[in-house]
């Protein structure tokens, strides 16, 4: 049932919302704050080279549901990598 697949894709991007804002916090609002354009683009290319590879497997494996799953690999990825990046450097800077 065509209604099924649609419902199932929604629930497996349901977590964007989320994951942008975890990308958007400690990303470009702090990150690109403190001046570490660097590191976010590191995350940011790690986190887009393991959804490309994710997706030459997975959608044509799963079509539809292989790119929903496609987008929150690599947003989960560049989520936690700007997550880990921004505390790595804040602590960094404590005296």
């Amino acid at each position: 049932d065509e209604s099924y697949e649609i419902i199932k894709i929604v629930k497996i991007l349901s977590p964007s919302p989320f994951l942008l804002s975890v990308i958007s916090a400690y990303g470009v609002n702090g990150l690109m704050i403190k001046s570490q354009d660097k590191t976010y683009l590191k995350a940011v290319a790690i986190g887009s080279i393991v959804g490309f590879i994710s997706s030459l497997i997975l959608i044509p494996k799963y079509s539809f549901i292989g790119g929903a799953l496609t987008i929150i690999i690599a947003l989960s990825i560049k989520a936690l990598l700007t997550f880990y990046f921004f505390n790595t450097y804040s602590k960094s800077q404590e005296v």
